[in-house]
């Protein structure tokens, strides 16, 4: 009986010998795949990587590109606001003047008007507040 069985496995073992062969050559496919699969893997996820990396790259040269044209404008803007501001203080400044100055002129004409009348005069209507309301009407529609 031992005769039949070594018989059997001596008939059997070349036979077991090439389907261990078999079974190391799938192995070995097998893990040469996966491990190809993973440089592969590897190499995609790398590529995806800098193809973000450089679309984050331009978005953020854009975006400065925008803030820096936007920073200009604003710089322009207030420049303008600064000297329209300026220009308007000039001109509050010259009213201002005119205002005082017509007021002044106004108030000598009715004290020469009071004087020229011998104080019997009212006032605003003797011959220099007529000339002087002339004046600063002329010099209101001067003006406009």
């Amino acid at each position: 009986m031992w005769k039949t069985v070594l018989t059997a496995l001596t008939n059997a073992l070349p036979v077991l010998i090439a389907l261990a062969g078999y079974a190391a050559a799938v192995w070995v496919g097998y893990d040469t795949g996966y491990q190809k699969s993973q440089v592969e893997k590897n190499a995609e996820i790398a590529q995806m990587k800098l193809i973000d990396a450089e679309a984050k790259n331009s978005a953020n040269k854009l975006l400065v590109e925008q803030l820096d044209r936007a920073s200009n404008e604003l710089k322009a803007w207030q420049a303008k606001a600064q000297t329209t501001s300026q220009q308007l203080a000039e001109a509050n400044q010259a009213i201002q003047r005119q205002a005082a100055n017509t007021k002044k002129g106004i108030q000598d004409a009715i004290a020469q008007d009071k004087n020229s009348a011998g104080g019997g005069c009212i006032d605003g209507l003797g011959t220099n507040s007529v000339r002087q309301y002339n004046n600063a009407i002329n010099n209101a529609s001067a003006s406009r």
